[in-house]
């Protein structure tokens, strides 16, 4: 998923902006935990969402998967970013607590440039865009409370 670097003013992925961000943290750069930027492109995962900015309260993490105890659906869930690979593959999610516009906070799961695909956590079934177990969405804004699991492998 392309990130708007302010920085520098180019799009970047969101591994690059990780990697910039805890440099900078390491130098004692208070810019580093600004703005995140999320877009994603019209696709077969999700509808096109049109750049959105959140102050971030922490640095953004990233996993293979995450394991949601409860989120968009009753239930827990398994979250992967989709990517435009291949036609649509499985990437890694990033999360962070964020606040969106004042609301207060809240937790951003982001994906890949098709956004992220979830499914419940028992399903065996593979990732794919057309099991009718999974569905795609642009990201999650959850209650920061939920409890979540990194997972190594989707």
């Amino acid at each position: 998923m392309p990130f708007h670097n302010c920085a520098n003013g180019r799009n970047a992925s969101i591994g690059t902006l990780v990697q910039q961000m805890f440099r900078r943290l390491g130098r004692g750069d208070a810019t580093a935990l600004s703005q995140i930027y999320v877009e994603v492109e019209e696709n077969p995962n999700c509808d096109y969402l049109p750049q959105q900015a959140f102050q971030a309260l922490e640095p953004p993490r990233e996993a293979a998967a995450l394991l949601l105890d409860d989120g968009p659906r009753p239930g827990p869930h398994v979250v992967v970013g989709w990517s435009s690979r291949g036609g649509g593959s499985p990437t890694a999610v990033t999360y962070a607590k964020v606040t969106d516009s004042g609301a207060g906070a809240s937790l951003l799961v982001s994906g890949g440039d098709y956004g992220i695909r979830i499914r419940p956590a028992g399903s065996d079934s593979p990732w794919r865009i057309h099991d009718p177990e999974q569905w795609g969405e642009p990201y999650l804004l959850l209650d920061p409370a939920i409890r979540i699991e990194t997972l190594e492998e989707s």
